[in-house]
Formats: C-alpha cells, structure tokens, sequence
C-alpha cells in the first residue's frame, strides 16, 4: 500500500493506492515525474483524494 502527494496547476493532491495498484505501478512513482492518474477523486476535509485506479506515464 503506498501513499503518493500529487501537484497540479490547481493545487496538491493525496493518492492512496492499495497493494494491489501499488504493486503494479510503484516503479513510475519517481520524484517529479509527470504521470496521468485515474482513480475515485474524494474531497476530505476540504481537500482532494484520490484514490488510484490505474497510473499511466
């Protein structure tokens, strides 16, 4: 299970992926690497969630 802080033109956003979507696509978490993330997007206390569904480079 991995956790991801993501940033954006609109602001930063907290990823949650379970083990089965880290275990698939924890190689392209790199520092600064420009990804495409699809997943549930959550707004928790005023901020945005997402929670990882696939991750594309």
């Amino acid at each position: 299970m991995g956790f991801v802080t993501l940033q954006d033109d609109t602001g930063p956003a907290s990823v949650t992926l379970f083990p089965a979507e880290y275990a698939k696509f924890n190689a392209l978490l790199e520092i600064n690497a420009i990804l495409e993330v699809q997943g549930i997007i959550e707004n928790r206390n005023q901020k945005t969630a997402i929670i990882c569904k696939t991750i594309d480079s």
